[in-house]
């Protein structure tokens, strides 16, 4: 992970566990994902955006999906993939899991945590931030 992405895994709604395998796979959550970023697959890893930038990584297990990861470019993040993104985690019925506690998917949420985030501060001054390590 990059010092400017925002990280956060998606995790079912209403569940107790972080994981995709007991749930069957978000279809229509993914199909949208082939509408908004582009695609590659690598090592049992579907990944839609660049690694560098902000992209989604689908982690498959015995051909079953097993957990979804985020991360977001908060140098060039713009209103309208956020938007996107955040209808890709609403189609997969999930829940944003952030450092351990779990949040509702919505624009507000989403928008909160990515300013208070590391990230964040690493986008809005890098060398202040880095003196600080």
């Amino acid at each position: 992970m990059a010092l400017w992405q925002f990280e956060f895994s998606l995790i079912p709604k209403n569940a107790n566990v972080e994981s995709w395998r007991e749930r069957s796979t978000p279809k229509k959550a993914i199909q949208y994902l082939d509408t908004i970023l582009k695609k590659s697959i690598l090592d049992g890893v579907v990944k839609y955006g660049e690694s560098d930038s902000t992209c989604i990584e689908l982690f498959y297990e015995d051909n079953k999906l097993d957990e979804i990861l985020c991360r977001l470019d908060l140098r060039n993040l713009t209103q309208l993939l956020l938007e996107k993104i955040v209808d890709f985690c609403k189609l997969a019925d999930g829940v944003i899991l952030y450092n351990g506690k779990s949040y509702p998917v919505d624009l507000d949420s989403l928008r909160n945590l990515m300013l208070q985030s590391k990230a964040a501060k690493f986008c809005q001054d890098p060398a202040k931030y880095l003196s600080m390590l």
